[in-house]
């Protein structure tokens, strides 16, 4: 096993999986008797998703304890279980104030800003949500698309909004959570990683339709939460998200939920769990 080797060569005090496939090889390390330190996974959807019950390893890092009775039922024990929540950047927890982030940004402070976030690789509707949206909103409006490294629909957006200034498509950025904090209200595909940045950002979250399987279950929980809203098409979705960025009190309810059903601090807390069982075992020995 080349990681059995590498670890040989690199000894590490605990391996931190924020990804199915790598607790997969350490599982198969297990069942071949090689020794290995502390080992836990980090869950990034709001769900138990497939395949989790196959592997084994010491701690199962949780987006919320509410739930904690799906990964029970499907075999993994509860004592494994840590509610943490997702881990995001620190740079999603110290943003600046609306205004501050639009000056920074060169956005104009009195007009509506709707963020539309693509993914890296610019997934979804986007031609056709972005025409819906222009078409719904009036010159008080301005959209900003972040394109991702989806060079052929940057392209495409950018020559049919040549002549719209207030449509802004941008090249793929490290500043995301400054257009977090600037934006009105967020559309974006529901990603467990990228919902949970939002929620931590506490902007207006409208969730775009979901790939089937896991972003089903992250929508799910966040508008049952009231942290974001959606809808069973693509017109429901932009209906209710202009609902929402009409609505300052909607939004405010909104971000009310977010603060207490988020998790902003998960990184800590899994750091924080981890020094701890750290400690404990140096105790023991």
């Amino acid at each position: 096993v080349y990681l059995a080797a590498y670890l040989k060569k690199h000894p590490a005090d605990v391996i931190v999986m924020p990804h199915l496939y790598p607790a997969e090889t350490i599982t198969y390390m297990k069942r071949q008797g090689i020794e290995l330190p502390l080992t836990v996974a980090v869950m990034t959807d709001y769900t138990c998703i497939p395949f989790t019950e196959e592997t084994k390893v010491d701690y199962y890092f949780i987006p919320h304890e509410e739930l904690t009775t799906e990964f029970i039922k499907r075999g993994i024990p509860a004592e494994k279980l840590v509610p943490t929540g997702i881990p995001v950047s620190e740079r999603f927890l110290k943003l600046p104030e609306k205004r501050e982030a639009r000056g920074q940004l060169g956005i104009p402070a009195d007009k509506s800003c709707i963020l539309m976030m693509t993914g890296s690789m610019g997934y979804g509707r986007v031609e056709s949500m972005t025409a819906k949206l222009v078409e719904q909103t009036g010159e008080d409006t301005h959209l900003y698309i972040l394109g991702g490294t989806n060079e052929e629909l940057k392209k495409t957006l950018r020559d049919t909004y040549a002549d719209t200034e207030r449509v802004h498509v941008l090249d793929f950025t490290t500043e995301a959570h400054l257009y977090m904090a600037a934006a009105d209200i967020l559309f974006t595909k529901p990603g467990g990683l990228t919902s949970t940045e939002a929620v931590a950002a506490k902007v207006a979250l409208v969730h775009t339709k979901p790939i089937p399987g896991c972003e089903d279950r992250n929508v799910a929980f966040f508008t049952q939460h009231g942290m974001s809203v959606s809808g069973d098409t693509e017109d429901a979705v932009i209906q209710n998200g202009l609902k929402l960025l009409r609505d300052p009190e909607a939004q405010a309810e909104m971000r009310k939920c977010q603060e207490k059903y988020g998790k902003p601090y998960a990184a800590d807390a899994v750091c924080e769990f981890i020094c701890g069982q750290k400690e404990a075992a140096q105790e023991e020995a």
